[in-house]
């Protein structure tokens, strides 16, 4: 009897879980609109370090169509976004790729992103780093 009574609600807990899973938007459904970079995290084997003094003002505006524009006070850029799960990559006009990132974190207000460095030390294999660059969304397109 208290067997089953804890098999209900195990079984419950798991069905609410997947529930909520469900429920929670796609990366393709939230991405959408503008965001500006607060900061980003930068690893290097061991080594880390937080910026918070990024370019002012610099903002990526993911359109419906695929299609980026990062501005900031200088210049403005245009390219393509690729969404598959949680990747990100940035493409230019002949479908190249320009850089890829792990999405760790995507709600309507917050995205973080991971970006695989490459080795500061060509022919050694055990060299770790990546950055991390958190946004907050500017609207909610």
């Amino acid at each position: 009897m208290f067997g089953k009574f804890i098999f209900k609600r195990v079984l419950c807990i798991i069905g609410i879980a997947g529930l909520l899973q469900a429920c929670s938007p796609s990366p393709s459904e939230v991405l959408p609109g503008t965001w500006q970079v607060d900061s980003a995290y930068y690893y290097y084997n061991g080594f880390d370090y937080t910026s918070t003094s990024l370019p002012l003002h610099e903002t990526y505006e993911y359109q419906q169509d695929g299609i980026l524009i990062v501005r900031n006070k200088e210049e403005q850029k245009q390219m393509h976004y690729q969404l598959q799960d949680n990747a990100l990559a940035y493409r230019n006009a002949q479908g190249d790729t320009l850089s890829q990132f792990q999405i760790l974190h995507v709600d309507a207000n917050h995205l973080v992103l991971k970006k695989a460095k490459d080795p500061v030390f060509q022919g050694v294999t055990a060299q770790d780093r990546y950055e991390i660059r958190y946004f907050s969304k500017v609207d909610s397109r």
